[in-house]
């Protein structure tokens, strides 16, 4: 679907703008909007499953909590971008990593150093499970 090629999106209101992000499914047509300077935008394109890893990768810096953890949940974001969220000094966002699962087991290993008690627990259980400690 290349909607970005078809539209004029600074054109459109930022209403209209979400409502096509919502819809779209091609992962370049949304990288192309992983920078747009509407944060609202960023945060569709976070929460879109057709996003791309190297898009998530971006948005993983992004200085919006929200669009930050809009990343943290979404399945198609790469290890790099979650052993980043994993040390982000926002809780709720190291949080959202902790309850993903099917975490690779570094990021796990990053979380086992968690100031949070709940987290570190978490992450030090699921460690010992794997036997990476």
């Amino acid at each position: 679907m290349k909607i970005i090629v078809e539209l004029d999106t600074d054109k459109l209101s930022t209403d209209a703008l979400i409502q096509v992000v919502r819809q779209m499914n091609d992962d370049k047509d949304l990288e192309s909007l992983s920078c747009h300077q509407i944060f609202t935008v960023r945060l569709e394109v976070a929460s879109n499953p057709h996003t791309s890893p190297l898009a998530l990768d971006y948005l993983s810096r992004d200085n919006a909590s929200m669009v930050k953890w809009s990343v943290a949940g979404n399945k198609n974001a790469p290890e790099s971008a979650l052993l980043r969220l994993a040390t982000d000094k926002d809780f709720f966002i190291r949080e959202r990593i902790a309850e993903r699962h099917n975490l690779p087991d570094s990021v796990i290993l990053v979380l086992c150093k968690d100031q949070d008690d709940k987290i570190r627990k978490s992450a030090l259980e699921e460690a010992k499970r794997r036997h990476l400690q």
